[in-house]
């Protein structure tokens, strides 16, 4: 046996086999340690800033990259991935979803068919905005046209000449007077009495 074999053999006597740790970090920035594989059953320890190390406290614990370790007196009970977390979540959602659009299908199809009628209408109207809209543009331009010719006319009677004054003649302003005649009150009273 060479040196370097008895060394090593000392060395495995007193201190055991090398045994290889794997270390993670929560999200609350602790380090956790563990022998071997990360598996349920495996001791985890809590390494403080000093090195040294203690059995991990009760409780569901989440690593940095999304796994929860459940440990109860130091060892894992259970490990937990997000993703494993997350296809389950979906998986209840889809088949809760499922669920609520079996129970509402008819529900879902008269809304369609109103939605159909909707749009139906919707082009009814804009079919007839767009007649409105033509007699509008249609009248706006007959409309101005007109105003324009009656523009045309005052313009032209505003540019003529003025008239020459008439002038008053003698007799042109003489009021006549009608003649009355008086009728006796009998007359009168007989006439509204026929009536």
């Amino acid at each position: 046996m060479t040196r370097k074999e008895a060394f090593e053999k000392i060395k495995t006597l007193l201190m055991g086999e090398d045994k290889e740790f794997g270390n993670a970090k929560l999200t609350d920035g602790t380090i956790i340690q563990w022998e071997g594989e990360l598996v349920e059953g495996a001791p985890v320890f809590v390494v403080s800033e000093d090195g040294n190390t203690t059995p991990a406290p009760d409780g569901k614990h989440e690593l940095e990259d999304g796994t929860y370790v459940s440990t109860v007196g130091g060892l894992v009970v259970s490990i937990e991935t997000e993703v494993e977390d997350k296809k389950e979540v979906d998986e209840a959602m889809a088949s809760e979803f499922e669920k609520a659009f079996a129970n509402h299908v008819g529900e879902f199809a008269k809304l369609i068919d109103r939605v159909a009628a909707l749009e139906t209408k919707l082009g009814e109207y804009e079919s007839k905005f767009s007649e409105v809209n033509e007699v509008v543009n249609s009248t706006k331009a007959d409309t101005e046209s007109k105003f324009n010719a009656i523009k045309e006319i005052v313009e032209s009677i505003a540019n003529e000449p003025a008239a020459e004054p008439v002038k008053p003649t003698a007799g042109m302003f003489r009021i006549e007077k009608k003649q009355t005649t008086k009728r006796p009150i009998a007359e009168v009273i007989a006439e509204y009495k026929s009536r």
